[in-house]
């Protein structure tokens, strides 16, 4: 059964392959620097320096690596406009020529381990083991470099990690216990308990990297999605194994912007050889924006649970948030004067759309005969048909003011996401409802954006896209915004500026001296200021709790996005 939960500070407790070589790698070289000294005798004063710092960067990376699963927000980046596929199917990001350093290292330490085989190899040290340890860090250096250098050859393959549950870390430590006291009080009892105990534990071992060999994952998920909206996620399980079958394999499925982590996770009970499962997680996701999918991790306990294989596939995916929509309220719709209400005008001109009667006149030649109005035509001795007069609404133009202070608090990021999902619960309601009409929106934030159209379903889409990707910063470019609505609005147009900034500032201020047409009636198109908050927008605006929120089963405490369970298939 698909379950999740959310992640925000912690991690795994899966080791890196690489990361646990290389410290075994550097601490035991700097160990046989200090307890064999007849090794380095010959260097020169530099080549100690060198050997040393080399040595202590390659045992610190290695430390480094095998800890940084815990701390999850240390490898997260701001996702940018570059990171969506655009509307031209291509994405802007390109990735710059940049080589592994600890893949040199690597490289390094293997070599340095090969040349003392042939100078001289400590007493008690197998030569045997000395050449195994630096071919293993030859081999992982190569493959690190060419995972840099080559990242579309080479950097795409799945990576390997060992983990130790509860169960596994307490057998492993009575294993400890038995092997020190068998070495110290000389009882053979002991050791061979340590023996009986080391065989299950490499069983597990072994097992488990059996059930990850010729595996593989991908995750399909929709193009789009609304904020506070659940979907689904597909995840297809493939054993490309000839006889084996996958038995209890868990699938984590990471999802992370830049303020939160979730962790879904899917379980699938058994994978027959050469076959393939397909099962699916929902999520709610309610901060609008890029959020990124992936890596995919692929672990297995089977079947005594001491040791936990984790295969991690390189399998990333980009979503884009639409922002949150909301309902305009009755009050809106009535027509309220600082509400901005988008309102019909007459026109005399006839057209397609039959709207509203206004009148009858004889029959011509082409007209529609359900036009035909029978009890007049009778009474008049002659066909009469009804006429109709197009309604065209007013054209609207939203500026959205994206001003942040230079501390935003949690109430100032919802004042922000409210400006946005209100602005765009405006241009929605004006696309599916006005007729014949102009829709300008502009954004003054981190960049100043617009966006223009007419009324229709058709840029609903492209619109949506670029509220999503709206960002705030401190000073925003609101003048030159204003300045622009107030040279291409004509006097029909309704301006209506959404800000999160206070009232009393004097960029607003110099804004309506500008405008000076603060006071006119609302049948005449005016710009309007409206500041955004939960009690000036509570009259006009507010959340669909049995939509928008549908399918969420659980909050994570900050009140943002959830996982839930979908049916097996």
């Amino acid at each position: 059964m698909p379950v999740g939960r959310s992640n925000r500070n912690g991690g795994d407790r899966s080791v890196s392959m690489g990361g646990l070589l290389a410290f075994l790698v550097g601490f035991g070289l700097l160990l046989a620097y200090w307890l064999f000294s007849d090794l380095t005798k010959n260097f020169s004063q530099w080549e100690r320096w060198a050997f040393v710092g080399t040595t202590s960067f390659l045992s610190l990376w290695g430390l480094k690596q095998m800890t940084e699963a815990r701390r999850p927000s240390a490898r997260r980046r701001r996702l940018s406009r570059k990171d969506f596929p655009l509307a031209n199917g291509r994405n802007e990001s390109t990735s710059a020529w940049s080589i592994s350093w600890i893949g040199i290292l690597l490289v390094f330490a293997g070599l340095v381990l090969l040349l003392t085989i042939r100078l001289q190899v400590p007493p008690g040290i197998p030569a045997t083991l000395v050449a195994i340890g630096g071919c293993l860090c030859l081999v992982f250096g190569v493959r690190r470099i060419l995972a840099t250098v080559l990242p579309r050859r080479y950097g795409n393959k799945p990576q390997y990690r060992v983990a130790l549950p509860k169960s596994g870390a307490s057998y492993l430590l009575v294993m400890t216990v038995l092997l020190v006291g068998s070495l110290l009080g000389h009882s053979n009892m002991l050791m061979l308990v340590f023996a009986m105990m080391v065989g299950p534990f490499v069983l597990n071992g072994w097992i488990t990297f059996s059930m990850l060999r010729r595996t593989e994952l991908s995750r399909r998920i929709p193009k789009t999605v609304i904020a506070g909206e659940s979907f689904t996620v597909d995840i297809r399980l493939k054993n490309r194994k000839l006889l084996l079958a996958s038995t209890v394999m868990m699938v984590t499925d990471q999802i992370e912007n830049e303020l939160e982590q979730l962790d879904c996770q899917v379980l699938f009970a058994r994978v027959p050889a050469r076959s393939s499962r397909t099962d699916s997680y929902r999520v709610c996701l309610m901060q609008r924006g890029l959020y990124r999918f992936g890596p995919l991790h692929l672990a297995t306990r089977f079947p005594l649970g001491i040791v936990e294989r984790r295969l991690i596939f390189p399998a990333f995916d980009i979503l884009l948030i639409y922002p949150r929509i909301g309902q305009l309220t009755d009050a809106w719709r009535r027509g309220r004067s600082m509400a901005a209400e988008v309102i019909d005008q007459r026109t005399p001109a006839r057209g397609a759309f039959h709207d509203e009667f206004h009148g009858m006149r004889e029959y011509r030649p082409g007209d529609n005969p359900r036009s035909i109005h029978w009890r007049t035509s009778v009474r008049r001795n002659e066909l009469t048909v009804r006429e109709y007069q197009q309604n065209r609404s007013q054209d609207l133009m939203i500026l959205i003011d994206l001003w942040k202070p230079e501390n935003p608090t949690e109430a100032d990021r919802e004042r922000i996401e409210l400006a946005v999902s209100f602005a765009a619960t405006l241009a929605v309601d004006h696309m599916r409802n006005a007729r014949d009409a102009r829709l300008d929106v502009a954004v003054a934030g981190r960049e100043l954006e617009r966006w223009e159209g007419r009324s229709g379903p058709a840029g609903i889409d492209s619109l949506l896209e670029m509220l999503a990707l709206a960002d705030s910063r401190m000073n925003p470019d609101v003048a030159a915004l204003s300045t622009d609505a107030e040279m291409r609005r004509s006097s029909s147009t309704r301006v209506l500026l959404l800000t999160t900034r206070p009232l009393s500032s004097d960029v607003l201020d110099a804004i309506r001296e500008s405008t000076d047409n603060g006071d006119a009636p609302p049948s005449q198109g005016h710009f309007e200021i409206m500041p955004v908050g939960l009690r000036e927008l509570a009259p006009y605006f507010t959340f669909d709790a049995a939509g928008s929120n549908a399918g969420m089963k659980y909050s994570d405490g900050d009140g943002v996005s959830a996982v839930q369970s979908a049916p097996e298939r």
